[in-house]
């Protein structure tokens, strides 16, 4: 039996804010998922009445070394967590952040993360090819924007990689990128991060 759309949308406004009463309850917690409240049950109403197809245009990224995509490709549809949207309030369940140096734990290389987004952010085909289908892949945790050590790679490269397969690196170490002094001032070697640039801050101003 077809549920109509009026009660399914209804259903889901019911089921929602019990994540906001089953979070933390601190003051910028609360924000944060107030925020998502409004966000999902939009785009849940989008979902439910939009009609349009996937944009079938898009250029294929370069995805030879898995998770791995060309500079040039970066702010394509502010794709990869280059979307200028103020990442504020910060959610509390982000681990990184913006300067901090990491380590792939699979793909074996060391990078600085650029930016972040709170789920995958990228082109379907991208994902498809990388991560595998929808029902394969979960898009739903936390994603980051890498530049990769060109001791690691020689043409430099930028990763957009899940939280789940990073760790930071604690000892002092520089990372060699020829986009690190666009995105940062500086390295703080007493806590081996880079110190972003202003218009960086300004999209992450919590990190």
């Amino acid at each position: 039996m077809d549920i109509p759309q009026p009660l399914i949308f209804l259903g889901i406004l019911l089921i929602i804010p019990l994540q906001i009463c089953l979070s933390p309850q601190r003051s910028s917690d609360l924000d944060y998922y107030a925020i998502q409240l409004k966000t999902q049950v939009l785009k849940i109403w989008n979902e439910l009445t939009s009609t349009d197809t996937e944009d079938a245009e898009l250029e294929e990224v370069d995805s030879k070394v898995p998770e791995e995509i060309n500079i040039e490709n970066f702010n394509k549809k502010e794709y990869f967590a280059a979307s200028n949207t103020p990442r504020d309030p910060r959610p509390p369940h982000i681990k990184f952040r913006v300067g901090d140096i990491v380590y792939h734990k699979l793909n074996k290389y060391r990078g600085v993360i650029i930016g972040w987004d709170t789920q995958a952010n990228a082109p379907e085909f991208w994902l498809t090819k990388v991560r595998g289908s929808k029902k394969e892949r979960d898009d739903t945790g936390p994603n980051y924007a890498v530049l990769i050590d060109t001791r690691f790679r020689a043409v430099p490269q930028l990763g957009y990689v899940m939280e789940k397969n990073i760790e930071r690196v604690e000892e002092t170490s520089k990372i060699y990128h020829p986009l690190v002094n666009k995105y940062f001032e500086r390295y703080n070697p007493v806590d081996a991060t880079y110190i972003p640039r202003p218009y960086l801050r300004q999209v992450y101003p919590n990190d």
